[in-house]
């Protein structure tokens, strides 16, 4: 008999080599995993968590208070995840957008922060790309996402990302939009669908020409359907 403790720690090596592996070795690593949910019950609670971890997803601050719990007792484990995807609105009154004033993309920085040190990258959804089901329809929504005034300096934590899919948001305005990717300066690939601001407003200072940080490592872009609701201009 070998205590789940040491059970454990045996299939929590495995998701070490997983997150140190080439790309190559990572379908070794992920096929060791999947063998160890079919050991026996007490391998796979862990194993599935560590599964569940590479591509990470929260629906609502509830979801992120259980991971953030998850990983302060077991901190090690931040570094399985690669990936992550945050639900900041679900649907709204009538199929509209609208956005919880405690929302998930103004609280993971915080409760995140330098807990992931392996995040390649990271997808903020809103809208119709989410479960219906799975969002509070009774809260309070807002007509935009709900950033708050320094939000840069918490997103900039997680600044070494190389991939970012923004989908279904609306911003207050289009400056907005640039504050949060000048937060990424490792960004190689951007997807933007559906993404709106409520007004143009003024270019902001990340965007003037002698700031040449502005998104200079990016080198696949993705737009589609991205306009400004108050002049309807596709862009």
């Amino acid at each position: 008999f070998i205590p789940t403790e040491i059970c454990e720690l045996i299939i929590d090596a495995i998701g070490e080599f997983l997150c140190n592996a080439t790309q190559v070795e990572r379908q070794e690593w992920l096929d060791t995993l999947r063998s160890c949910v079919l050991v026996c019950k007490r391998w796979r609670v862990r194993s599935q968590l560590l599964l569940s971890l590479e591509d990470l997803a929260i629906y609502s601050p509830e979801g992120l208070a259980r991971v953030e719990a998850m990983l302060q007792q077991s901190p090690h484990l931040g570094v399985c995840v690669r990936k992550l995807t945050v639900n900041c609105a679900g649907l709204g009154p009538a199929g509209c957008a609208g956005y919880p004033a405690r929302n998930v993309s103004t609280l993971f920085p915080i409760a995140l922060r330098g807990r992931l040190p392996c995040l390649e990258e990271l997808h903020i959804i809103g809208d119709s790309w989410f479960r219906a089901d799975l969002v509070e329809r009774s809260a309070r929504r807002l007509p935009h996402l709900p950033l708050p005034p320094r939000f840069q300096s918490l997103y900039k934590a997680f600044g070494g990302i190389a991939q970012l899919i923004l989908g279904g948001l609306v911003f207050a305005n289009f400056g907005d939009l640039a504050r949060l990717l000048d937060c990424f300066p490792a960004l190689e690939t951007l997807v933007c669908h559906r993404v709106r601001w409520t007004v143009l407003g003024v270019v902001p200072p990340c965007m003037l020409r002698e700031r040449r940080t502005f998104l200079s490592e990016l080198k696949h872009m993705s737009v589609s359907k991205a306009h400004s609701l108050d002049c309807c201009s596709t862009t």
